[in-house]
């Protein structure tokens, strides 16, 4: 029989979230926090990366494909910067190996799509 999902099992500590029980949390593995690439990465990839891994968990296609959307306009909004910045923050992502873009939509009116990647790993 399989196990049945329940969301209220984790109970968040009061210092860790405004709610008590039922919301959504990524986990972010000490050996990625403490590896040379993410030490080597700038804070706001950091912060971009937390997000992306928000926007990706909100989006059915992740489940599926592990795909997901991201924009510059998302972005701008978490980082509070300007387009070229947003521009530099997620190239910063790629050049570690935090993730990959999977279609560029730099001459469509599509958003970009990206998925996450293990190559940070390589990074020593």
């Amino acid at each position: 029989m399989a196990k049945k999902y329940d969301k209220d099992k984790y109970k968040p500590k009061p210092y860790e979230s405004t709610k008590l029980c039922g919301e959504q949390y990524y986990r972010l593995f000490d050996s990625l926090i403490t590896s040379k690439a993410y030490m080597s990465i700038s804070n706001d990839a950091k912060t971009l990366y937390t997000y992306m891994l928000r926007e990706a968990h909100k989006d059915k296609q992740y489940y599926q494909t592990g795909e997901f959307k991201f924009s510059l306009t998302l972005c701008q909004k978490y980082l509070n910067v300007k387009r070229p910045k947003s521009i530099k923050t997620i190239n910063e992502l790629i050049t570690y190996g935090f993730i990959e873009r999977v279609n560029n939509s730099k001459y469509t009116k599509q958003t970009s799509k990206f998925i996450f990647s293990d190559k940070w790993k390589l990074i020593t």
